[in-house]
């Protein structure tokens, strides 16, 4: 956002509004703080780090460091390893300057060994010795490179030791980016609904959207005499036909714009409570040739006996288990969110391909993405989704069955771990990269992230 909007909307606050404004959250760019110092010298503002951007700045340096290829010891494991380290540091240090700064040094000390700013709550090694195996790192062993450790300290001690006192002081500006991406929904830029009197209406319709969610139409046809009226479902019921179909029938497919060949080709999966489509999610994965995503999900609903042996996830207290060992995990929203953050970090926005997807994982991602209000932001930075089922079907017509497992078997000569979202989008990308061309299908078969909401729409 211009300097000059963040001092407007501020003063507009202060003056007009009357509003005490005590704290303004952002990205490292101070410009529009300073602007505000600067028009309003009296004012006590605060400026603090927006931890989204903070985590992304470390993931993007992380990226940075193992895209370079000078450490073989610094894998996708231990990439992930660390960010997690970070968010969970960064989390459990807020109001804590001396918390933060020892944390930092031991997100590489205890990385390679060295357990001394450790702390007994978490780290098993200042109570197990040597017997201690890293949850996160490769066979569980501490890293050795001291090249690799050198380059992570500038990171993280050289870096950010020095901002240890803004880090303590975080704030998230979440909901005002989920707010901009459902204005962008109502009134998209590439339409120029600035230059329209109906701009006013689109963007009190997001902020009734926000307020009052989705029911907000049904409410405004009421408040305006509307609903009830003469054009009802009940009315509308009467010239139906009796017959019953067999299922429900597709939605319209919904243009899909941009060169799809150029996006980069994202593989995912998740792990539910359940079969349903309102299942929760437990875990989510995402593979690219770039970049990889894990994460252990904790349900708000419980795991079904037949998902729990599916899967091998269980939940005993507030501890998840993956095969009767313990696993790090993240709650519902925090989860989704980083998912959004590893998605927006690709250069174009990804193809999201998985197998299934079109029935049921599609479905339940936009359940749980709109209960936590972050569907619109997901869709901002994916451009389509490709179901691997109906790939495979036109690829290799006549087969048996078309689950991955039998794919696999049939095409690779392979098997895998099933039911595991890691090895599940790692197998399926060795698939589609060498089984079948994907450019010449991918016109075919993409559908838009639109496709659930409309599902869930027909369904009522």
């Amino acid at each position: 956002m211009e300097a000059d909007m963040v001092a407007q909307m501020v003063k507009d606050l202060v003056v007009v509004e009357k509003i005490n404004v005590s704290e303004i959250a952002g990205d490292d760019d101070s410009t529009g703080f300073e602007k505000i110092k600067k028009q309003m010298p009296h004012l006590e503002i605060e400026k603090t780090s927006d931890r989204n951007h903070i985590k992304k700045n470390v993931n993007s340096k992380l990226y940075e460091l193992k895209n370079s290829k000078m450490h073989k010891e610094f894998t996708q494991k231990v990439l992930d390893s660390i960010q997690k380290n970070f968010s969970y540091m960064i989390d459990q240090n807020q109001g804590s300057e001396d918390g933060i700064k020892n944390g930092l040094k031991a997100i590489t000390e205890h990385m390679f060994g060295n357990h001394t700013f450790c702390n007994v709550s978490w780290c098993g090694g200042l109570t197990k010795g040597d017997a201690y195996k890293h949850l996160n790192l490769p066979y569980g062993k501490d890293l050795t490179s001291k090249q690799l450790k050198a380059d992570l300290e500038k990171i993280f001690q050289n870096k950010l030791l020095t901002k240890a006192n803004q880090l303590s002081k975080l704030s998230s500006s979440q909901a005002n980016e989920s707010f901009n991406n459902t204005v962008a929904s109502k009134a998209p830029k590439r339409l120029h609904y600035s230059g329209s009197a109906s701009l006013g209406y689109r963007v009190c319709s997001a902020v009734l959207q926000k307020n009052e969610g989705y029911e907000y139409m049904s409410k405004v046809n009421e408040a305006a005499g509307l609903s009830p009226g003469n054009e009802t479902l009940k009315r509308a019921a009467i010239s139906l036909d009796n017959d019953v179909e067999e299922e429900i029938p597709e939605p319209l497919n919904i243009r899909i714009e941009g060169d799809m060949k150029s996006s980069p080709l994202v593989v995912f999966d998740l792990e539910t409570t359940g079969l349903s489509r309102t299942s929760d999610i437990v875990q989510i994965a995402a593979y690219s040739e770039e970049k990889k995503f894990d994460t252990y999900v904790m349900p708000n609903k419980p795991i079904s006996p037949e998902a729990a042996a599916i899967t091998g996830i269980t939940v005993v207290g507030n501890q998840m288990l993956y095969n009767k060992e313990r696993v790090m995990h993240k709650s519902q929203f925090q989860a989704l969110n980083d998912f959004i953050i590893y998605l927006s970090t690709f250069s174009k926005k990804p193809i999201l391909v998985g197998h299934n997807i079109k029935r049921f994982d599609c479905h339940v991602l936009y359940n749980s993405l709109k209960s936590h209000m972050l569907w619109n932001e997901f869709c901002s930075y994916v451009h389509c989704f490709v179901d691997s089922l109906d790939l495979f079907k036109h690829v290799k017509p006549g087969l048996k069955s078309y689950s991955q497992t039998n794919l696999v078997h049939e095409l690779l000569g392979e098997t895998y771990e099933a039911h595991n979202a890691v090895d599940d989008t790692a197998i399926l990308n060795k698939l589609i990269s060498t089984k079948c061309d994907f450019d010449l299908y991918v016109q075919t078969l993409s559908f838009s992230c639109l496709y659930p909401y409309f599902c869930f729409f027909i369904s009522m």
